[in-house]
């Protein structure tokens, strides 16, 4: 791809700004790929979805919307080439700005990367193993399993009393003091699971609390040991890395809310906030995160670690499966990340 005026400056906190523009030849071969997209999704009178005849499907779109589409195809192969070849080393999302667009005319952009800056990583090593040392265990405590196993004695007291007055409904029934509750039986435990007796129930029970409070301390353990490696890191966090994290985390809190059936709007009046405050009071956990994600990056560059090709396949190909319209390139870059991420925090659980 042929890309012209290419200029390349860089900006303060690790930020890189690229300008030129794409060669129009180069720019005008996007126009197939771009139409055949768009019409994807295009519905029009008399014909299934995505099969309209090509020269509808641009009357009915017009030409503006084709060339932002032939924009965002070819920046999207453009970036990879332009970061390659002058050895950028480009981390994050970039922004990316259209700045010249019009048919039978060269593409004109602007792109704000992020570049990796130095890491000054500690003795990683032995600050893992002295936090290692006070490391949180997974054990299953008597009165956990009491707890638990009274738990399912109120459940069946609760199913009993329903049994035998039917027309109670819901979750109306008297109290059962602790010294009242039934004991439990095969025939109630066989509704809950697979058991062949009273003392497989209670193995798979204390095995059920352990891997829970496993996966707890796993958790706990990990946020512990990035957290002592964190503090003695020198880094300068680029801020288009926070600004990344800052919309993650705002887009998982309007997920959230929406779930909950309320709408994002009446939610921050509730507050009395806007959403300029939300990101402002995001700011702070967000440049944390992104300062986490670089070291755990340089330490798998320093310690070379790499997820296996065959699961990253696998993983991507099931993501893939599961949304039609997500981008491959992307859940792959996120996959890689992800495999990286167990791959560094495993190697850290090592140094005991």
């Amino acid at each position: 791809m042929k890309i012209n005026n290419l200029e390349i400056n860089k900006k303060e906190k690790s930020t890189v700004e690229i300008k030129g523009e794409i060669d129009v030849a180069d720019f005008e071969i996007a126009r197939e790929a771009a139409v055949a997209k768009l019409s994807e999704h295009l519905e029009l009178d008399g014909f299934r979805k995505g099969k309209a005849p090509k020269d509808m499907v641009i009357k009915k779109l017009g030409d503006q919307i084709i060339l932002e589409e032939m924009a965002q195809i070819t920046l999207s192969k453009a970036y990879p080439q332009i970061v390659t070849e002058n050895k950028i080393d480009a981390i994050g999302y970039p922004q990316i700005s259209i700045t010249k667009l019009a048919a039978g005319n060269p593409l004109g952009f602007s792109i704000l990367t992020a570049v990796i800056p130095e890491v000054a990583l500690p003795d990683y090593k032995s600050i893992s193993k002295n936090v290692l040392k006070n490391a949180e265990k997974a054990e299953v405590k008597e009165e956990e399993y009491e707890s638990f196993i009274k738990q399912i004695r109120r459940a069946k007291a609760h199913d009993d009393f329903h049994k035998a007055n039917p027309d109670v409904k819901g979750h109306d029934h008297p109290e059962t003091k602790d010294e009242d509750l039934p004991e439990l039986d095969m025939e109630y435990l066989k509704t809950l699971g697979n058991f062949s007796d009273m003392k497989d129930f209670e193995t798979k029970i204390r095995e059920d609390i352990l891997r829970d409070k496993e996966f707890k301390a796993k958790e706990k353990n990990r946020l512990a040991l990035i957290e002592a490696i964190e503090k003695e890191t020198k880094i300068e966090v680029p801020e288009i890395l926070i600004t990344s994290e800052i919309e993650k985390m705002v887009a998982r809190m309007k997920d959230d809310i929406g779930k909950m059936g309320l709408k994002y709007e009446d939610y921050l009046k509730s507050l009395g906030k806007s959403e300029d405050d939300i990101r402002n009071n995001f700011k702070g956990d967000a440049e944390k995160r992104a300062k986490v994600q670089m070291i755990v990056g340089e330490i798998a560059v320093k310690e070379n670690l790499r997820p296996d090709a065959g699961k990253v396949k696998e993983e991507v190909r099931k993501v893939m499966e599961a949304y039609k319209d997500a981008d491959e390139r992307n859940a792959k870059m996120y996959i890689e990340n992800v495999l990286v991420n167990e791959e560094v925090f495993k190697f850290l659980e090592e140094q005991k």
